[in-house]
């Protein structure tokens, strides 16, 4: 949804035992800990003016989705899309209250939202650039 370019799960900075740009919440060794995000500058939804994407995802910018979860997690993509849409108006309410102060950043920010929508709610987009792009 917000276009996070600068993140891993399978990979570490140097010096940490997991993950790039996210925290590991839980027990360790707990097969249900969370997985927390942060550093959001190089996210399409940010659109910092000095992002650029890391050049292997083969994108020319950051706001450009690409999708790159796994095949295997496929059959849990009806549910998520449940979540997302009944959290949609909530996103939108964080936007909208003072969160982005400039309303070019806003509106900026409320259309890259609404084009997640789109595709998540568009079953040949969800097939074309989600299902079809899994690895």
């Amino acid at each position: 949804m917000v276009g996070n370019t600068d993140w891993s799960a399978l990979s570490s900075s140097a010096g940490q035992p997991c993950c790039h740009n996210m925290a590991v919440l839980g027990a360790e060794g707990d097969k249900h800990n969370t997985l927390l995000p942060f550093d959001f500058d190089q996210a399409g939804l940010v659109d910092a003016p000095y992002a650029a994407p890391d050049e292997r995802l083969k994108i020319q910018r950051v706001t450009q989705r690409v999708y790159r979860g796994y095949c295997s997690h496929n059959d849990e993509l009806s549910a998520a899309i449940g979540v997302f849409n009944e959290k949609r108006q909530e996103i939108e309410d964080l936007l909208n209250e003072n969160a982005l102060p400039n309303p070019q950043a806003r509106k900026r920010a409320l259309k890259y939202i609404d084009g997640f929508y789109d595709t998540i709610n568009n079953a040949r987009k969800l097939e074309s650039r989600i299902v079809n792009k899994c690895r």
